[in-house]
């Protein structure tokens, strides 16, 4: 399936990869080195990593992607800084160049500063350069730590266009952060320490800071929008989906001790499978109005030739025209 990207606006996706065959070769090491090589990739692509989850044989990020006219505006100060965050002060052979060297030029200016700058700022503000350069980076890594060769990822990668809507952005949140319990790897979600919110529980202030401004979406963000997201992560943790190898929920003494109280009121449904395979297999998701207001540049992209088609077809290739629960 060819991968979409809004390049006009800020844009907001659920990206999926697993790793080849299936095979769970992503130990604790692993997980760790991922997510330290996510948040350098992420630093000078200038993605925003709302939240995260490395699973033994897959991963799932939510990010925010600026549009790509935003980089142009970015100084010579900060194209230097975000080429120290990916490839340090000495460059690499894919980077023939130092940090202080970078900085010289962009300052001489000239045809050499303008091709530095272009070069640069082609890797930023862009979904696809963004995962290349994360997927790479890591099968680079884990082919010299075990000395072996090849591809480590079964495919490209999945990506999903999401509304930019506070409610469904936390609920695809809560979904990513709620796999490892799921998965029966552990009972509280914040004893994950390669997710999101295992990250940010741990004392991760950055991205606890990424998970109020993903709970806040689209208003004014504040300390308490983190219990907020907290109180629905387990309020929906305490739910099982019912799925084969997706049946673990966090227990009720575990919620009622995290959130200091029962859960009283209207609560979430579990989730769906319809909802975890659009999430894999989707285009864009979202409310109806949303998702009519994506026809015209999808079907352009996709080689569909009316709208009519586009609501016609398969649900793995479709734009679903109903809200989120």
């Amino acid at each position: 399936m060819k991968r979409i990207q809004r390049y006009d606006q800020v844009a907001i996706y659920h990206c999926l990869s697993r790793v080849v065959h299936g095979e769970r070769l992503l130990d604790e090491q692993g997980k760790a080195v991922f997510c330290k090589i996510l948040r350098r990739v992420a630093g000078f692509c200038g993605v925003r990593v709302l939240t995260y989850c490395v699973m033994s044989n897959h991963f799932h990020l939510l990010v925010e992607v600026p549009s790509r006219e935003l980089r142009e505006q970015l100084t010579d100060a900060q194209l230097v800084h975000r080429f120290r965050l990916l490839y340090g002060e000495e460059g690499n052979c894919y980077m023939p160049i130092t940090a202080e060297d970078l900085e010289s030029v962009l300052a001489a200016g000239g045809a050499v500063a303008r091709g530095w700058r272009e070069c640069l700022q082609s890797r930023m503000n862009d979904l696809p350069m963004f995962m290349k350069l994360l997927k790479q980076r890591f099968t680079r890594w884990y082919n010299k730590t075990y000395e072996t060769y090849g591809t480590f990822w079964s495919e490209r990668y999945a990506s999903l266009l999401l509304e930019p809507e506070s409610k469904l952005l936390r609920k695809v949140a809560c979904y990513i952060d709620l796999n490892p319990v799921r998965a029966g790897l552990v009972d509280d979600p914040a004893r994950y320490a390669w997710s999101g919110f295992g990250a940010a529980s741990m004392g991760d202030r950055k991205q606890r800071a990424s998970l109020i401004y993903l709970a806040a979406y689209g208003r004014a963000a504040g300390d308490d929008d983190f219990k907020y997201y907290l109180a629905e992560l387990y309020q929906r943790g305490s739910l099982s989906m019912k799925i084969r190898g997706k049946e673990g929920f966090i227990p009720a003494e575990v919620v009622e001790r995290v959130l200091q109280k029962r859960i009283a009121g209207e609560q979430p449904t579990p989730f769906a499978k319809e909802f975890s395979d659009w999430l894999s297999k989707g285009i864009v998701f979202g409310s109806k109005r949303f998702l009519e207001s994506q026809i015209p540049w999808v079907s352009q992209l996709l080689g569909w030739r009316s709208q009519a088609s586009i609501k016609q077809r398969d649900s793995t290739e479709a734009i679903l025209n109903r809200r989120l629960n």
